[in-house]
């Protein structure tokens, strides 16, 4: 049995990050996107099972 699973996920900016430091902003929401995926793929594996 396949029961449906809605999650959402809202992120807020508190600050602005300084010109020339788009690296770290870059950086950040690649880690926040891969933090984000292995929740998806946590909860799709327990719908597997």
């Amino acid at each position: 049995m396949s029961l449906p699973v809605r999650a959402t996920v809202t992120a807020r900016v508190e600050t602005v990050t300084p010109k020339g430091d788009e690296g770290l902003l870059v950086e950040f929401l690649r880690l926040y996107r891969d933090a984000v995926q292995t929740a998806v793929d946590r909860i799709r594996s327990i719908d597997e099972r």
